[in-house]
């Protein structure tokens, strides 16, 4: 199973995971953020949503999306922009896309 993992994580924890790597170690997929309220800034809840009809599902278009969530399309579009500018999604002409199988959440507070 492909799993994407989105962390906090410091620049110090961020530097021994690449080390790591560097090292044949696998780590996985991370998008890393800095502080937890940032990473909820970014994942909400209709992106989460968003993320959720994507797994699995290959390419949707924007249209696709919002009639799958019962959704304005303009608002898909603009929700599915902030994910593909996090790098959480993939976007291209036919829409988009989450690569991963899974979405792991992890971190403190």
């Amino acid at each position: 199973m492909k799993t994407l993992t989105l962390s906090v994580a410091s620049r110090e924890e961020v530097a021994a995971r690449a080390n790591a790597a560097a090292g044949g170690e696998p780590q996985g997929a991370f998008v890393n953020f800095t502080s937890a309220e940032f990473l909820l800034r970014i994942v909400t809840p209709h992106r989460l949503n968003l993320i959720r009809a994507l797994i699995g599902q290959g390419t949707l278009s924007v249209g696709e999306l919002a009639t799958r969530l019962g959704l304005d399309a303009r608002a898909v579009d603009a929700e599915i922009q902030a994910l593909a500018n996090a790098g959480l999604v993939e976007l291209g002409p036919q829409g988009a896309q989450f690569d991963y199988d899974e979405l792991h959440v992890d971190f403190r507070v």
